[in-house]
């Protein structure tokens, strides 16, 4: 008897872990104010998204989305950084698993650039949704 009330608490145990593991998972998410590109091929970077203070340190991405408004028509070069690295974005919308595994603790900032020829922009709406584990 003593057996299966040991099985028991071990089978209450793994399905409290499970749960404990599921439960660590959640999303922040972050806004900055519109940055002015003006100069082509000069990198400008917006200010810091922040997370929240409350976020354990431990946890890591595991999908980002992000959004920013720039004028139609206006061909702009545009990037969501961490600070262990950047990723290209392809639109002014959209998500990616590239930065996973890197902590979802540190500040992001998107970085943009003019290509040669290009006319100033105001980039607005500045929006990342981290998913992390």
């Amino acid at each position: 008897m003593r057996g299966y009330w040991q099985s028991i608490v071990f089978v209450i145990l793994c399905l409290l872990a499970v749960g404990v593991a599921w439960g660590a998972s959640g999303s922040w998410v972050a806004t900055a104010p519109g940055v002015r590109v003006a100069i082509p091929e000069r990198e400008v970077h917006s200010q810091s998204l922040s997370t929240p203070s409350s976020l354990p340190s431990q946890m890591l991405i595991s999908k980002l989305r992000w959004r920013f408004d720039s004028p139609l028509g206006q061909s702009i070069q545009a990037w969501l950084c961490h600070p262990r690295r950047c990723i290209p974005l392809s639109s002014p919308s959209g998500q990616s698993r590239m930065l996973a595994g890197l902590s979802a603790s540190a500040p992001l900032y998107f970085q943009f650039r003019l290509p040669r020829g290009g006319q100033a922009v105001e980039v607005t709406g500045l929006q990342v949704i981290v998913d992390y584990q």
